[in-house]
């Protein structure tokens, strides 16, 4: 708007003022100044007036009313714009390429669903066939099909998943005759104590070709890595299993939870590093929301910079910040970021972060206490 103003400006004064228009030309750059002085005042008594608004809700929501007729707008304006509040908070998260590496390599997620195309016979039913019952009147098709499968991902060949597949095994046997294209479908169960698949699940979505491992140091190397998130796996060394891998990895889909849907490039996902302390996240945030909600609660609040929250349940860690699920008025009103206030590479350093955060959002709130 100001630039338009400007050249609209320019324009007529270069046109119509002639030899003054220099004069003229600092004379409406001036004006367009003051203008553009009045219409931020405008706009900061706008914001003062909308964050007086919703303290005088707070402070009334707070205390000790005697039920005017005006509660329940209050209320209502209340809960909308903390809500707004929250939905506006934004805080650094890991990269979806990251996400989806992390995804795959904790050990409670090495389990997922291997599509493979599976070659199948359709009987042909045209009216000359059915005359025909002494001839083979079928034809071949080609369909996906999925099924459990066991992995873990190869970090030191930029996160190519390895599988133990047994030559009796449907996919197997789709690999080695039909074709080597698939998928495989892994979910975050880190954080659900159900381990059940949910809509707003995180899931991770590989693409590309999965062929045998022919090499013995790399089918070595396989072992050894697989081994580690399936320690129990003794079956892999029966005579009918061999070692595969997803050599050639052509998309990534990651889907984050609602409205979270992503393609991730090879060179994207092959690039991106394994979070170091989401492995923990199970662990600490079950502590914290068992013994120290309140605090998590608080934290919240004051980086929000909001208050009545009821619950804020610590779902997620890793090593840039908290998601924390929120709950308000019995409703669950959705998820938000907090970061550390420096970013945390072990377990101790997050540690570290959670107390920081809580001593500052105590003293904060000591100090709005006394105001």
């Amino acid at each position: 708007m100001l630039k338009s103003c400007a050249t609209s400006v320019f324009f007529s004064t270069s046109f119509t003022f002639g030899s003054s228009t220099k004069t003229k030309l600092r004379r409406a750059i001036s004006t367009i100044i003051v203008r553009k002085s009045i219409l931020d005042n405008n706009q900061n008594n706008l914001d003062l007036k909308r964050t007086r608004r919703l303290n005088t809700i707070m402070m009334s929501t707070s205390g000790d009313s005697a039920g005017s007729g005006n509660d329940d707008d209050d209320d209502k304006e209340f809960f909308e714009m903390t809500c707004a509040r929250i939905e506006k908070h934004r805080g650094r998260k890991l990269s979806n390429a990251s996400e989806c590496k992390t995804i795959l390599d904790q050990p409670i997620n090495s389990n997922g669903v291997l599509s493979t195309m599976m070659m199948t016979k359709t009987m042909n039913d045209d009216e000359n066939n059915k005359n025909n019952s002494d001839k083979d009147t079928s034809s071949s098709l080609m369909f996906p099909i999925g099924s459990f499968c066991s992995f873990a991902i190869d970090e030191d060949d930029f996160g190519k998943p390895i599988f133990a597949l047994s030559s009796m095994s449907q996919h197997t046997k789709d690999l080695m005759n039909t074709s080597s294209n698939a998928s495989l479908i892994a979910f975050d169960n880190s954080n659900s104590n159900s381990h059940t698949m949910k809509a707003d699940t995180a899931r991770v979505t590989l693409i590309g070709k999965i062929e045998k491992i022919s090499n013995d140091e790399e089918r070595a190397r396989a072992r050894e890595q697989y081994l580690a998130k399936h320690s129990k796996a003794f079956w892999v060394d029966f005579g009918d299993f061999s070692w595969f891998k997803m050599q050639t990895i052509e998309e990534v889909k990651y889907i984050g939870g609602f409205g979270r849907a992503h393609s991730i490039s090879f060179e994207e996902y092959s690039k991106a590093k394994i979070d170091p302390v989401r492995k923990f996240s199970s662990t600490v945030c079950s502590h914290m929301n068992e013994d120290h909600a309140g605090s998590t609660l608080s934290i919240v609040e004051m980086i929000c910079g909001v208050s009545g929250l009821e619950r804020a349940e610590m779902v997620e860690i890793d090593s840039l910040g908290m998601t924390c699920n929120l709950t308000m008025k019995a409703q669950n009103i959705g998820k938000v970021r907090i970061e550390w206030i420096e970013e945390a590479l072990d377990r101790k350093a997050v540690k570290e972060q959670i107390v920081a955060l809580t001593k500052k959002a105590a003293t904060f709130k000591a100090a709005a206490a006394i105001e």
